[in-house]
């Protein structure tokens, strides 16, 4: 996995301040009814997309559980959504996303070229062009997914790298060490509480606990965040350290001073 990757992949899990979801709450009595029923319960969803990354097991006792889980869909922070067999297939689990499918997951382009399936990523890219281009969560390129497959994806790893256009850069910017040390801190607002967290020359921003988004240089101190293209944080650089950030997601925009 290259630096990038590496740390997207780590943004998903030890950097990403959420929660693990206990294995009691997975199996709580039936009787016990979840707020949000018949929704399926947030923290097994997240527990179910969590494991998709490479716990066959407990994906097997998941779906024994509830086979709809299946199709869990988890959203890390500012829209970056996930699914059970997205996280399988940007890893390369190749058992666990076959047992998904099996299960009603729905294969993606991504899935397909990581499971090595040429004829069916060749012919949607012939009718697609641009989804040569498309990312799956987390920001992960449709080469990365070709390259995880190994060699049973070889041959699809071969059309697409003679493409040429399945591994887009993330940006024409990057983040010095010294960059990353200026974002660093806990910025609030009414209702919101901030916090940027550097390692080396990348930094990670997490809003109310939760989340934990590899932060993309757009150039000018404006960033937005891995598998959110369209998330704009504008931090106002005072010498040494940001002293604000403006956050601008969707719907929801607002200014955290640092504290």
């Amino acid at each position: 996995m290259s630096g990038i990757d590496r740390r997207s992949f780590v943004a998903v899990g030890a950097a990403m301040g959420v929660s693990i979801a206990s294995r009691a709450h997975a199996e709580e009595s039936p009787a016990s009814v979840p707020d949000l029923f018949p929704a399926q319960s947030p923290s097994i969803v997240f527990e179910m997309v969590r494991v998709s990354h490479g716990n066959l097991e407990r994906v097997r006792e998941l779906l024994e559980l509830d086979p709809a889980l299946a199709k869990a869909s988890y959203d890390w922070g500012f829209g970056d959504w996930e699914s059970a067999i997205d996280a399988a297939s940007h890893i390369g689990a190749r058992e666990i996303a076959e047992l998904l499918i099996q299960s009603g997951a729905r294969p993606t382009l991504l899935t397909h070229a990581m499971l090595g399936h040429t004829e069916v990523v060749r012919a949607t890219l012939e009718a697609n062009p641009e989804l040569a281009a498309s990312r799956g969560p987390h920001g992960f390129t449709l080469l990365h997914h070709a390259r995880k497959g190994g060699e049973r994806a070889s041959a699809t790893l071969a059309y697409l790298t003679e493409r040429g256009d399945a591994n887009p850069p993330r940006s024409e910017h990057t983040m010095t060490e010294a960059e990353a040390a200026k974002l660093v801190g806990v910025y609030s607002a009414p209702g919101y509480r901030v916090e940027v967290i550097a390692d080396g020359d990348f930094a990670t921003i997490k809003v109310n606990e939760s989340g934990g988004n590899v932060l993309v240089p757009l150039g000018g101190a404006v960033y937005r965040t891995v598998g959110a293209p369209g998330v704009r944080l504008r931090f106002t650089i005072d010498g040494e350290r940001a002293t604000l950030v403006r956050v601008k997601a969707g719907l929801v925009s607002f200014e955290a001073t640092r504290t």
